[in-house]
């Protein structure tokens, strides 16, 4: 403590009236201890992992219950057939999507047999919505994502979790997490390495004529796409998508 900012002290001073006079100068002097501001809420980060958990079951693009979806931040501000937005940015008591969700308007949300969202979660809404409802920089589905832990990746090395021969035994697919790789058997020599794929790939197939591969694959809760590529290029040829899981077979 640097004496030189305290005042006077007395050597005969009492320590409850050191104590106290300490205190006084402190609060004086702006020395309290200041209240942490609130930490921003993220769109992407905070609020998508809600809807997507508690809402997007009814009101997502394909069945949009009430003419509602939450898919993305826009949908969402445009709202449904019986209210117009339901935030009303800076004013979370007033917002409707708040006032359902506690059930000070009808319709509640979600519905009493349905899971409900938790107080802590409830207060993240709020939160954001007096925060001024900032959305995402880009506005892409909520169910195109999913918010993970940032874990280490392993140090093994990474397993294959798929395996196909072509029909003339001559070519081998081998996939994992994220790649896939066509073998030549007879050479034992690489031929072809794809990467990019959006998970783990739980089956790949060789069309009759070998020309093309087939790969399922996908994110677990999330959405699951089969992908054919050219077995002698790699080109990316279609992707077959709209299930929302991981695809185990194509």
């Amino acid at each position: 403590m640097n004496r030189g900012l305290l005042p006077p002290i007395s050597d005969n001073l009492h320590p409850l009236t050191f104590l106290l006079l300490l205190t006084c100068f402190l609060g004086f002097s702006g020395g309290g201890v200041q209240a942490a501001e609130p930490a921003p809420v993220d769109y992407s980060r905070d609020i998508a992992p809600i809807l997507r958990s508690y809402c997007s079951g009814c009101h997502d693009d394909a069945q949009r219950e009430g003419k509602l979806s939450v898919e993305t931040f826009a949908q969402l501000r445009k709202g449904g057939e019986d209210h117009g937005d339901p935030i009303q940015p800076g004013k979370a008591t007033e917002s409707f999507l708040i006032r359902s969700l506690t059930g000070e308007a009808r319709p509640k949300m979600p519905p009493k047999d349905e899971p409900q969202i938790p107080a802590a979660e409830l207060a993240t809404l709020k939160r954001w919505i007096e925060q001024g409802a900032v959305g995402p920089a880009q506005d892409v589905s909520i169910l195109q994502e999913l918010v993970t832990p940032n874990l280490p990746a392993a140090r093994e090395a990474r397993p294959y979790s798929a395996a196909a021969y072509a029909q003339d035994g001559k070519r081998l697919a081998l996939a994992r997490t994220g790649e896939m790789e066509v073998w030549d058997t007879t050479h034992q020599a690489l031929l072809r390495s794809v990467s990019g794929l959006p998970g783990k790939v739980n089956a790949v197939h060789f069309s009759p004529d070998g020309a093309q591969v087939v790969a399922a694959t996908g994110v677990t809760g999330l959405r699951g796409v089969a992908q054919l590529f050219e077995t002698g290029t790699g080109k990316l040829i279609r992707e077959f998508g709209g299930h929302t899981d991981v695809l185990y077979d194509a």
